[in-house]
């Protein structure tokens, strides 16, 4: 940006987003890898298990509702990735 001859103001444009959004990431008032929103619950790991378990139930016949798949989660994670 600056440093490769563009001003911050065009680099927003040019890519954009916001100018504050790029300010703040510059300041280092919020970090390069923050997301917006809560922090999930699960890994993308934990998540990607029920994702397979609902397909596994889903093809043999077994489609889950959705507080099975809560107790599901809220099993211990060495029970969920068993599956």
């Amino acid at each position: 940006m600056v440093e490769n001859g563009m001003s911050k103001k065009k680099a927003a444009q040019t890519f954009g987003i916001p100018r504050t959004t790029l300010l703040d990431k510059l300041s280092g008032r919020t970090s390069l890898s923050a997301t917006p929103g809560r922090t999930t619950v699960l890994t993308n790991a934990e998540e990607q298990v029920l994702v397979d378990y609902c397909k596994h139930c889903a093809k043999i016949g077994y489609p889950l509702k959705r507080y099975e798949l809560c107790i599901k989660n809220q099993e211990s994670p060495q029970s969920r990735r068993s599956i």
